[in-house]
């Protein structure tokens, strides 16, 4: 980031100084001597006066800013810093843009990520005031503000200014300490005129170990916890993690009668005011692209949907007892770089754009070859080979070589027309890149033959990859087959997409693929319209399917040469073959450092999509811990006779978390923040599941900047309070561990509790009050794509109250209990909608209290349920209904005498 950066400010000078002069030069209009006469003045401008003033103000803009820089770049080699009347904003940002330069050229060293984080600094009062008790009253002002520049003012900081004392480590730079801890990387300045003899001569230097002073401003601060206090020539301490100056400290109400006064100022929770944290937004969080390696946002959700129907399918028919095995905890960060990757609505977009063209093409019975397809912000673009002629459908826009619609005339055209079948022109239609905020799509059956051409063997099979995973899982490719030659990963296995197959070798297939491909020849040969067209019609679509080849392994001489005599007949038909192979018809150039690609032969200049061996492997690793038989036994299901169990627990005043259902925070007893308190909900969450975790490990795991996390654990902290002994629920971390008080608990950790002997060893009672704790499905009011990391704690939540649901209403049965029998199904069934045991339970309490209708209702909803998921319905179900149903089970097997011979 911080080099390019570096390129984007020294392109901003270079352009500024030497490209800005050079342009007023040559467009620049000039009077003539012999015009400047008082004629001007009494007759009408014919715009050569204005034309004369917008060029000498253009020039004086640039002298402006030529001196700005100059003088900058003078106050970064040590000299005292000038400030022009007038002209402070573009003296900002000339120095940013040098700062930015110099930082770029001078520093060869990595910046520190999550990995490496910054030692904490000291907290230094500058000429601090004696600290008061605060009262309980009005909000209390600070005695005065630090000056926003010290080298403006020249003056002592006020009574209540902080100044960070702070040891540089490898890596940092002015930009972004300010960035930090200033919350604007343009603010550099304030630490340059601080540490003006330690930097002189070379400030986009720093040395590691240098002790630098950085002023903290008292409305940002990027660190979390309660305001410390602050004593006079009091000596430097280390401190963990640095608390936030709020710029007014907030006074808790008046404590309850009895409670006992707070030790210290440190001690009284305080919720920081949303105007005083901007910094979260300053600091960039982690890129979840980063982890996916540029696997294209089409593939990330195509993966998405295909990994939670694997997961639904595991979940409805999951035997009691049995829990999903978890993933590696790499590939669950992966997971959530997943499921944190939106569809750019453009993307979102292309099918129906799609359709919009097919009805056109039907109507008027041609379509031409698409060369490409672009959807970005502005609109969705059809590049063609041959423009068709005549006007494009409205509400499409025509081009020479292409025609275009806006996104929201797409939107809007899908809204009236909602109720039709999507035409799907181009089963084989894949993203192969991105260009800025545009993503690129091409037909792959109008090429043939694609070939990618890499600088390594590895390279282009990860971009063949992402093809394969593309028509495996985007929702128009199912109407294509395709084959996979070789050594894929183990996707295609496991990915179960009914239109993708693998085999080893090229033999294995090629006779019957030569076969299909002769017959579709044949048949585009007599055809009297494009193939595209063709395959609209629902009865031949089949017959049309494009056929597409995709090696990833070697072949021989022989198969090859078989291969190019049926790609080079006339007509080709719907085939394609995807390689590494040259002589294709179309081919994409990969190259490395930068990651770049073109395509050829329409010179269409992109970053290629790919899916990286890292990334195959980790979604390989979530479709087969989703498989059906990828289970583990419950740990609350064998009994555990060694350990007690309480039949109820005592509910105490401490702070609460409620999973079971929407999140909730009860018990708090501090201010609940006004900014991002679900954020806060999510951060207690993890630290309940993650205690005595680092700030590394939990910025990872919520893929969140350090700054937001600290700002947001300061609201936590707020939030929570502190107990009745003056304990903080949310101590600071200064053993580098964050740890929640003992006292924090949630409903999910109580049922576990009370399953501590086993399911089966909990008495009705017990069961009853877990079944209690259930307000909805786990984490109910979760956004999509948010709180990825606790996939895995939704999950064993719901598993373990389905399984003490059908306990409970087993017993229930067997105790002519159905009231108490439906109620605790009842309740499985919200934590565990759909599963097939809990319904089949259901089934036979409605058939005992002789309420036919309703199990005529469940037969039919189980039956559109195993349709929809693609399953089977188990034989235990299917038994059950025939019980009910009619009486008893049908016969399996042929009995009675054996016909006699002859």
């Amino acid at each position: 980031m911080r080099v390019v950066r570096g390129l984007l400010a020294l392109a901003a000078l270079l352009a500024s100084l030497l490209v800005v002069p050079w342009l007023l030069l040559a467009v620049g209009h000039y009077p003539d001597p012999s015009e400047l006469t008082w004629d001007l003045l009494r007759t009408p401008d014919d715009g050569r006066v204005l034309l004369w003033a917008v060029t000498a103000l253009g020039w004086v803009v640039w002298v402006l800013f030529t001196v700005s820089t100059a003088l900058d770049l003078a106050a970064l080699q040590g000299r005292p810093a000038v400030r022009l009347p007038g002209l402070r904003w573009m003296q900002g940002v000339s120095g940013a843009l040098l700062v930015a330069v110099l930082v770029m050229l001078g520093s060869n060293e990595d910046h520190p990520g999550t990995d490496g984080l910054p030692p904490a600094p000291m907290v230094v009062a500058a000429h601090a005031a004696p600290v008061h008790p605060v009262q309980p009253g009005p909000q209390v002002q600070p005695v005065a503000a630090m000056s926003a520049r010290v080298a403006e003012t020249e003056a002592a900081p006020a009574a209540t200014s902080t100044l960070l004392e702070y040891t540089v480590v490898r890596g940092d730079d002015l930009w972004t300490l300010a960035e930090t801890y200033l919350g604007d990387g343009m603010q550099w300045r304030q630490i340059l005129d601080l540490n003006r003899e330690r930097l002189a001569g070379n400030p986009e230097h720093l040395e590691p170990g240098w002790v630098l002073q950085i002023p903290v401003p008292a409305a940002a601060s990027p660190t979390e916890g309660p305001a410390p206090t602050v004593k006079p020539d009091a000596e430097p301490q280390v401190q963990p993690e640095v608390p936030p100056v709020p710029e007014a400290l907030p006074v808790p109400a008046a404590p309850a009668p009895g409670a006992p006064a707070p030790a210290s100022l440190s001690d009284i929770p305080i919720s920081t005011p949303a105007s005083s944290e901007a910094e979260a937004s300053d600091t960039v969080a982690p890129d979840p692209s980063l982890l996916l390696g540029g696997t294209g946002a089409l593939v990330a959700t195509g993966i998405t949907a295909m990994l939670a129907a694997r997961r639904q399918r595991q979940l409805v028919q999951r035997p009691l007892g049995q829990l999903p095995e978890r993933p590696t905890d790499p590939t669950v960060r992966l997971r959530g770089a997943l499921l944190s990757t939106p569809l750019p609505p453009a993307v979102e977009l292309v099918e129906w754009a799609v359709h919009m063209v097919a009805r056109d093409a039907l109507r008027r019975g041609r379509l031409a070859g698409l060369d490409w397809l672009r959807a970005g912000p502005d609109g969705i673009e059809f590049h063609w080979d041959d423009n068709p002629a005549g006007r494009p459908p409205a509400p499409f826009t025509r081009t020479p070589d292409s025609w275009s619609v806006g996104l929201a005339e797409v939107a809007a055209d899908r809204r009236e027309r909602i109720e039709e079948d999507v035409l799907r022109l181009w089963p084989t239609l894949v993203s192969i890149g991105t260009r800025g905020e545009d993503t690129y799509f091409v037909d792959l059956e109008r090429w043939g033959r694609v070939s990618v051409q890499a600088d390594t063997a590895r390279r282009a099979g990860e971009v063949l990859t992402s093809y394969v995973m593309e028509l495996a899982t985007n929702p128009w490719a199912g109407g294509a087959r395709v084959l996979v030659v070789g050594d894929d990963g183990g996707f295609v296995d496991v990915g179960e997409a009914e239109n993708v197959v693998r085999v080893a070798t090229l033999e294995e297939i090629l006779p019957a693929w030569e076969s299909t491909a002769a017959t579709q020849q044949a048949l585009a040969a007599v055809a009297d319209e494009p193939v595209p067209l063709l395959r609209l019609d629902p009865d031949y679509a089949e017959a049309w399917a494009p056929q597409v080849l995709v090696l990833l392994a070697d072949i021989t001489p022989a198969e090859r040469s078989r291969l190019t005599a049926r790609f080079d007949r006339t007509p080709r038909g719907p085939l394609v073959l995807l390689s590494e192979h040259p002589g294709a018809d179309a081919t994409l150039l990969v190259d490395e450092e930068p990651l770049r690609g073109t395509f050829e032969p329409v010179d269409l200049d992109l970053t290629p999509q790919l899916v990286p061996r890292s990334v195959r492997d980790a979604v390989v690793e979530l479709a087969r811990v989703s498989a059906p038989d990828a289970l583990v036994p419950a740990p609350w299901w064998a009994p555990n006779t060694d350990q007690t169990a309480p039949e109820e627990l005592t509910m105490a005043d401490d702070p609460r978390l409620l999973l079971l259902g929407p999140v909730v925070l009860e018990g708090a007893r501090g201010v609940p923040p006004t900014r991002a308190p679900r954020q806060c909900l999510e951060y207690c969450a993890w630290l309940l599941e993650h205690p005595n975790a680092s700030s590394v490990e939990m910025a990872r795991s919520l893929l969140v900047a350090e700054a937001t996390r600290r700002s947001n654990m300061s609201r936590l902290r707020g939030w929570l309070g502190a107990s009745a002994d003056g304990a903080a629920y949310l101590p600071e971390a200064y053993s580098g561990r964050i740890r929640l008080h003992p006292a924090v608990r949630s409903d999910w950790q109580e049922v576990q509790i009370l399953l501590g002997r086993g399911v089966e060893m909990a008495s009705d009672a017990t069961l009853v009050a877990i079944l209690e704790l259930v307000r909805g499905a786990p984490l109910a009011d979760a956004p999509p794509g948010g709180w990825t990391w606790a996939e895995e704690l939704r999950i064993e939540a719901a598993c373990a109250l389905r399984d003490v649901a059908y306990v409970l209403s087993a017993r229930a049965l067997e105790g002519s209990d159905p009231d108490l029998a439906k109620w605790a199904i009842g309740r499985g069934l919200v934590a565990a909608p759909g599963d097939e045991a809990l319904q089949r339970q259901l089934l036979v309490c409605e058939s005992r209290s002789g309420n036919v209708r309703e199990v005529e209702r469940l037969v039919y909803r189980l039956n559109a349920q195993a349709r929809s998921l693609g399953v089977d319905l188990l034989p235990e179900t299917v038994t059950t209904m025939q019980e009910v149903l009619e009486g008893g089970i049908r016969a399996r097997e042929a009995t009675g005498p054996a016909r006699a011979a002859g």
